[in-house]
Formats: structure tokens, C-alpha cells, sequence
């Protein structure tokens, strides 16, 4: 039985979680209810390499779209324009969206 692609997303999602800290506030902003435009690039990104079949093509994507955000943010903070990335905004799935995600349990939340 193959493995479907999406579980190789989540797992790099997994990793990028645990070792960056930019993609971990995020999660955690969209956990809380509180993205911000930084957060809202981040769910991009990933929904853009859910979109890719190549597993390492996945993987380096994430990584370099992570990096580009991060050194855009940090830029942004050292020349005092971090309020734009702070601004909030909706957040792009609900809290109950993310638990049926998180659980795996996909058959509850209709067609994408």
C-alpha cells in the first residue's frame, strides 16, 4: 500500500514545525485565532507545496519559501515596517478545521 503524498507534507510540515520558529508562531497564531499577514504567506507557501508531487522538490520548496519569509520579516523589522507583517487578519481555517486536520480525519470536512 502506497503512502499518499499529503502525509509526506504533514510530516515536512512536522519538521519545519519543531525546527523553525517562524512556522511554529504561525501555527500557533492560527491555533489562537490571531494570524497575522506573516502567518497568512506561511499557509500559502504550504498549501503551494501541497501542490507538488516531487517529494524533494517539496521539501527544498518549503525550506527556501521558509527562509524567504523569514529574512523578509526580519528585513521588515530592522527597517521599522514590521507592522505590516503583524497586522491581523481572518484566520484562514477555523480552530475546529485544524483539529479535523490535525487528526487526520478529513472525511468530516467536506470538499475542499
Amino acid at each position: 500500500m502506497a503512502i499518499p503524498p499529503v502525509y509526506f507534507l504533514i510530516w515536512e510540515c512536522i519538521k519545519l514545525v519543531i525546527s523553525d520558529k517562524t512556522v511554529n508562531t504561525a501555527i500557533d497564531h492560527w491555533t489562537k485565532g490571531t494570524s497575522t499577514k506573516l502567518d497568512d504567506l506561511l499557509w500559502r507557501l504550504l498549501e503551494t507545496a501541497a501542490g507538488i508531487e516531487d517529494h524533494d522538490l517539496q521539501v527544498r520548496a518549503l525550506e527556501a519559501g521558509v527562509s524567504d519569509l523569514t529574512a523578509k520579516y526580519q528585513y521588515a523589522k530592522e527597517v521599522g515596517e514590521e507592522a505590516v507583517y503583524k497586522a491581523p487578519t481572518k484566520p484562514p481555517i477555523t480552530v475546529d478545521q485544524m483539529r479535523i486536520l490535525m487528526s487526520g480525519d478529513t472525511d468530516t470536512m467536506g470538499v475542499c
